[in-house]
């Protein structure tokens, strides 16, 4: 760069290895001077709209994604997934749910069919949000993250906190101090009105090795059933 500061490929490269070493705002900042170099460098483009939403810059990064689409005509489902994902956490469901099918019409994916669920979810769809989430587990029946989730999503609901607590036993019955999977529980004792086997749930959870946000919200629940 020292003795090519006018080449944009060089200036791009030096933003990828920003980007990858985690020093985000560099590769911002060097992506940007290769578009002054050449406006039609297309991975400085794409590198932009993924260091923005890295950083939480969601309307940014949407508008490099819709320029590298444009220009590149992509077909690579990544880059739909993650224009849905700036999209989903811009509260932009509609455009979320929009890019989110067109990445899986590219590449049936578990985790694209994941964030499908929880685009329904956020827009209220129960029954499309179960239908994606459970399609999601049977593409990959080992992550956890989905099956908590899908146990979280049962549990809190009236009608089908018998189920969750199942599910949330199921896990629990190979992670027992899970304080995620307890947390399910007590939602689902909770809902089915049974509120001894609740507060043993609650207490269970704070005294668990886990997620310190999760134990201090339990104490928090349990003080206020004990006031």
């Amino acid at each position: 760069i020292e003795f090519y500061p006018k080449d944009a490929d060089l200036m791009q490269a030096l933003g990828d290895v920003y980007f990858i070493g985690g020093l985000t705002e560099k590769a911002i900042e060097v992506y940007k001077k290769t578009l002054e170099l050449n406006p039609k460098t297309s991975a400085a483009k794409i590198g932009l709209a993924e260091s923005y939403l890295s950083e939480g810059f969601f309307d940014r990064a949407a508008k490099y994604f819709e320029e590298y689409i444009a220009q590149t005509k992509s077909a690579d489902p990544q880059v739909y997934y993650d224009y849905a994902l700036s999209r989903f956490h811009a509260n932009d469901y509609d455009g979320a749910l929009a890019l989110t099918q067109k990445s899986l019409s590219l590449k049936a994916d578990a985790n694209t069919t994941f964030l499908l669920a929880k685009i329904y979810k956020a827009r209220g769809d129960k029954q499309n949000a179960f239908l994606a989430i459970d399609t999601a587990l049977k593409q990959n029946p080992e992550d956890d993250v989905v099956f908590l989730t899908r146990a979280l999503w049962l549990a809190r609901d009236k009608n089908t906190a018998a189920e969750g607590l199942a599910a949330a036993n199921e896990y629990l019955d190979k992670n027992p101090q899970d304080s995620l999977a307890m947390f399910a529980k007590y939602f689902a004792q909770d809902n089915l009105g049974d509120v001894s086997a609740a507060q043993k749930t609650l207490k269970a959870i704070t005294e668990t090795e886990g997620d310190g946000f999760i134990n201090k919200l339990a104490l928090k629940i349990y003080k206020a059933y004990n006031n």
